[in-house]
């Protein structure tokens, strides 16, 4: 079973890729590669990028600064991620700012062990933790031996969240016909994959704090697009 991890990414700060990485390498069963897919990030980001990803050479990795024009566009990301990893049986999708606790792959891989390999898991909740630039390091160095340690010391709240971690096994993905790219920008096409992955009868699990949520400032196109997109999927779905 070969798992891929596939990382978005759009002009953030370095430091939060690094700790992503990081946080990769250090889990109990590793993924056996990922990709850090770019939309168009400036020169030296993007430069910054590819350093990170050669640094980070314990797994797999690689690393695609995209030329896609305009806002970030997560759905059309996601689709080109997949294309540029045709050798992976599951993809897992993931913003940066998505940290995973040290045993979610290998507790990702017993459930593939023990149920059809059409299955699709999907995060269902995660801790939302107020992670400061000036505190990245400290993250970085408790993390991994003490998740308590992280959650007691940079939580403030807890907070529902469908999609931070969606694990697809290719052959659904491609049953599926991928992420919608009607929707751009962020929000609501990981809800809408959901809902027709429903309507074909595929089996669904739902993982419980298995991430942890990096604060960070909400950007204006997160805003703007994600009412865009509620509407949208109301559009599609008639519900929420």
């Amino acid at each position: 079973m070969k798992i891929t991890t596939i990382i978005l990414i759009k002009d953030i700060d370095p430091w939060r890729l690094d700790l992503a990485l990081y946080a990769l390498e250090k889990q109990t069963r590793r993924p056996d590669s990922y990709l850090v897919i770019d939309q168009n990030s400036t020169p030296e980001n993007y430069r910054k990028y590819f350093d990170l990803v050669r640094q980070h050479n314990e797994i797999a990795g690689d690393y695609l600064h995209s030329n896609i024009a305009g806002e970030f566009h997560a759905s059309r990301l996601s689709n080109l991620g997949a294309s540029m990893t045709p050798d992976a049986d599951i993809y897992v999708f993931t913003g940066v700012d998505e940290i995973p606790r040290n045993d979610a792959y290998e507790k990702l891989e017993l459930i593939y062990s023990q149920h059809p390999d059409n299955t699709f898991c999907i995060e269902r909740s995660n801790l939302r933790a107020e992670c400061l630039v000036d505190k990245a390091s400290e993250v970085k160095t408790n993390f991994v031996d003490n998740f308590k340690y992280f959650v007691d010391n940079f939580t403030q709240n807890k907070s529902k969240s469908y999609g931070s971690f969606q694990a697809i096994p290719k052959a659904v993905f491609n049953t599926i016909g991928g992420y919608d790219e009607d929707f751009k920008g962020w929000g609501f096409y990981d809800l809408e994959i959901i809902e027709r992955a429903k309507d074909k009868k595929i089996p669904l699990i739902w993982l419980d704090s298995q991430m942890i949520h990096v604060w960070h400032e909400s950007k204006p196109y997160m805003q703007k697009t994600i009412g865009i997109n509620h509407k949208l999927y109301k559009q599609k779905r008639g519900k929420i």
